[in-house]
């Protein structure tokens, strides 16, 4: 992949506002972050800069724990098998597996939200 930073923040509400950003304080809050494998993009004064999705969420460095760096990206189109057939799908959420110790991810199928959960090895090929 990338040289990019992946990780988990581990942020829930009783761990207190001081670790996130006042401006993004709500929309982290109604991410719940729990579980969720965000990109790390850089760094703001003292905050670090995690991106999940398109969105990005300034919080204080100390929850971050980095992990491997997943094998698909937000929103990158791939193939998967769903009822025998291939279909085309795109990344929508990147979750982590704590007893696995590994990403999986959840994906979207033209507009449709697919509730199936996708390891790495399900997708087969980029359709271009």
């Amino acid at each position: 992949m990338s040289d990019t930073v992946w990780g988990l923040y581990p942020w829930f509400e009783e761990n207190g506002r001081h670790l996130v950003h006042s401006d993004d304080y709500e929309a982290i809050k109604a991410l719940f972050p729990y579980g969720k494998v965000f990109e790390s993009v850089g760094v703001e004064g003292e905050y670090l800069k995690l991106q999940y999705g398109s969105q990005i969420y300034r919080v204080m460095p100390e929850l971050f724990r980095p992990v491997p760096a997943p094998v698909r990206r937000f929103g990158e189109v791939v193939s998967a098998k769903k009822g025998g057939e291939l279909i085309s799908v795109a990344i929508r959420d990147i979750m982590w597996h704590f007893k696995e110790e590994r990403p999986y991810f959840f994906v979207t199928a033209g507009n449709k939200r697919l509730s199936k959960r996708y390891w790495a090895e399900d997708f087969i090929e980029s359709p271009h």
